[in-house]
């Protein structure tokens, strides 16, 4: 759960406030100096979370909880968009036996939600037309969102991982 920052102009690393809940294989992104931290997999446990907790660079001195996501993700990504936190896609689901996620039998997401700055409640977006997970997301102009092409292990669209 713990975090560190790097100081624009300094060149040095600060440790910033632990997070709540530890997490790996999580989405971050910073929106109007807050960072916001989504899903992942739970430290202990390897299961997807819901979680999701905002940090006041500078301001704040502990993480403030925010709305839970309907369905706990890892893997996704997150980007702002016109005053919201935007998820997309993600792996729902548990780490295989041994912990590697290669080794997992999760559902790829194409779901995308949204949470209004200041909002109380996450609201549906239009799915991707593909499933995807381990990937990046950007805003584009206009605003458009882009994605990053499916991952090698699922580039036949069927939402399942490839086995070994």
């Amino acid at each position: 759960n713990s975090v560190e920052g790097l100081a624009p102009g300094r060149e040095a690393w600060e440790a910033l406030p632990p997070m709540t809940h530890a997490r790996s294989r999580c989405a971050a992104v910073a929106i109007g100096g807050c960072l916001y931290v989504v899903g992942g997999r739970g430290k202990s446990t390897g299961s997807a979370l819901a979680s999701v907790e905002k940090l006041a660079v500078g301001v704040a001195t502990a993480w403030e909880a925010l709305p839970s996501l309907d369905t706990p993700r890892w893997g996704c990504a997150a980007v702002p968009l016109a005053g919201s936190l935007c998820v997309l896609g993600g792996f729902r689901g548990q780490a295989g036996a041994d912990g590697e996620e290669e080794d997992a039998d999760e559902e790829v997401l194409t779901s995308c939600v949204r949470l209004p700055l200041g909002a109380g409640s996450w609201q549906a977006m239009p799915s991707m037309r593909a499933p995807r997970a381990l990937f990046a997301a950007a805003v584009a102009p206009a605003p458009v969102l882009g994605c990053l092409p499916l991952p090698a292990h699922d580039r036949r669209g069927t939402g399942r991982r490839r086995p070994k």
